[in-house]
């Protein structure tokens, strides 16, 4: 998490104006990364915002998407790619030109797709302060980000937030989804491990 209150709020109020874009034009987002990480397991310094949305969404509404973050002081920080080009496209980034706040929209995450579960599965938390609800990715399906992804500090994230959630964990979702992605064997380590351990 953020470690100092402008820091709070400069995330805050890119936060705001961000998804008053992504409301404007209706696309359906979530967050992800270090945030959601530090909220479901230890609390950690990150200084960017990571979000994915319906990547459908951003395909049909793209020009309208980029010229509404460019009027809001949002750059693109790459060249803007083709609606072909998008379709294969993991992320954007963006740079908050008001406070320097580096945004990632990742349109094709590791280990998740876009879907009806996780609209339904997704929740509204006070993530940056306790009277602004965002909508972040469930518990469970920002570890088999992680898990698929697998940088080091994934692996420490996915640490963090097992020991504190194990119990209350959706297995049996967990189990599913990462068949999706082949991720089931590695889901199944970490099942092992952590039961062992705390048995």
């Amino acid at each position: 998490m953020p470690r100092t209150q402008p820091e709070i709020v400069k995330l805050k109020i890119s936060t705001e104006r961000f998804l008053k874009t992504l409301h404007q034009l209706k696309i359906e987002y979530a967050m992800i990364g270090g945030i959601p990480a530090g909220f479901y397991g230890e609390p950690r310094f990150t200084q960017d915002l990571d979000f994915t949305a319906d990547p459908k969404a951003i395909i049909k509404n793209f020009p309208e998407l980029i010229q509404e973050l460019e009027q809001n002081n949002f750059m693109l920080t790459s060249s803007r790619p083709t609606i072909k080009e998008l379709e294969k496209t993991t992320s954007l980034r963006f740079i908050d030109l008001r406070n320097k706040v580096i945004i990632d929209l990742v349109i094709h995450p590791k280990g998740f797709s876009w879907d009806t579960e996780i609209l339904q599965r997704r929740r509204k938390e006070g993530l940056l302060t306790a009277k602004m609800k965002i909508w972040c990715i469930a518990v469970e399906d920002l570890i088999l980000m992680k898990i698929a992804n697998a940088t080091q500090q994934d692996l420490i994230d996915i640490e963090k937030i097992i020991s504190k959630n194990f119990k209350g964990l959706d297995w049996k979702y967990l189990r599913r989804r990462a068949k999706k992605f082949k991720l089931n064997r590695k889901v199944e380590e970490i099942y092992y491990r952590y039961n062992v351990a705390m048995s």
